[in-house]
């Protein structure tokens, strides 16, 4: 599940990450179907990829496997910042669901990237 605070903290900052020349995208295990409301509610400026499978999130090692109230595997929520030859240049990886890294934080891993 995506964290709303967290989308709309990076979409007030847009503008600041376009300078960058940085890109947002967002990845969700809620199917597009679900995802696209939330896109249009919150006015997003970037897209929320669907990995409902969670087949991105097993590749990247990040499932809390049997963790789900319902014993299910949730996903262990993580910003990343990715360098322009693709290597992962900053990673924010949290043990609750809540807890993000604030968009000034995500922009300063962006442009110290850059370097």
């Amino acid at each position: 599940m995506v964290c709303r605070a967290e989308l709309r903290g990076l979409r007030n900052a847009i503008e600041s990450f376009k300078k960058e020349g940085a890109e947002i995208v967002a990845i969700s295990v809620e199917d597009p179907a679900t995802s696209k409301p939330l896109v249009e509610r919150l006015r997003l400026p970037f897209p929320i990829l669907a990995d409902a499978d969670r087949a991105v999130l097993r590749q990247l090692g990040m499932i809390h496997p049997g963790a789900g109230l319902d014993g299910g595997d949730v996903a262990i929520p993580a910003t990343y910042v990715i360098a322009g030859d693709g290597t992962i240049a900053w990673l924010h990886k949290s043990d609750h669901v809540r807890l993000r890294p604030d968009p000034a934080e995500v922009l300063a891993a962006v442009r110290s990237a850059k370097r």
